[in-house]
């Protein structure tokens, strides 16, 4: 297996078939491959499980209940055996095709190759609202001040992973929710692992379930827990 693409799913039923035919259709010509797509939505999903039925090479992982992103990451990376590992969000909000960019900064010898909204050559389809906008460049400020992680962005749900650094890496992580980003990344510069960050194309989603406050206070919570642990 060439590439595993995993996808965290919490009750976006509206794009999920359309989103993951267009994945299959891209992937389909370049590489073996298989979809793990981890529902964190605490039932069943007939869309799901009619697109498992159609095509083999998607899996499905059932959540009891809504556990987050970074426990739904968790799971599938420990399912998957993939020599690259693609973590994508399941709206698409960056497009399928940018794999592209980074399958090729990979080659270079590189690790983790991290896509970025904020790079020089990002392309921004649609902005977000400006107070998250605020709240993510304070977020990453907070990150390179507490824990000397000097990249753009951090919390693009684009990533690409050697799949055996990913495996290994994962078991050091502990956050549920959306500081797994900051883990991954602060464990492979401990263990002396390559990453490079590449500007993709991204657009908004309207539709989201980050909670600005709760989510925010989590995060900053999980840099002070890294810091010192």
């Amino acid at each position: 297996m060439y590439l595993s693409v995993l996808i965290p799913f919490f009750n976006e039923d509206d794009i999920i078939e359309k989103n993951i035919l267009q994945i299959i259709n891209y992937l389909k010509p370049k590489f073996k491959f298989e979809i793990i797509i981890i529902n964190d939505s605490g039932k069943n999903n007939l869309i799901i499980e009619n697109l498992i039925n159609k095509f083999d090479t998607i899996s499905l992982i059932n959540n009891h209940k809504n556990y987050g992103k970074g426990y739904s990451l968790r799971k599938g990376i420990s399912l998957s055996s993939g020599e690259l590992v693609l973590i994508t969000d399941a709206d698409l909000a960056t497009p399928i095709d940018e794999l592209d960019k980074l399958h090729t900064a990979y080659k270079k010898d590189n690790h983790i190759v991290i896509g970025s909204r904020s790079c020089f050559d990002s392309e921004i389809l649609t902005k977000q609202p400006i107070y998250r906008i605020i709240v993510g460049r304070i977020y990453n400020i907070l990150i390179k001040v507490i824990l000397g992680l000097h990249f753009k962005d951090t919390q693009c749900g684009f990533k690409l992973f050697n799949g055996n650094v990913l495996r290994e890496i994962i078991t050091l992580t502990t956050s549920n929710r959306f500081g797994l980003d900051i883990e991954l990344i602060y464990f492979a510069i401990k263990r002396k692992y390559k990453i490079y960050e590449v500007g993709v194309k991204w657009k908004d989603q309207k539709k989201t379930s980050v909670s600005l406050i709760n989510d925010s206070l989590r995060m900053f919570i999980e840099i002070l827990r890294l810091k010192f642990k």
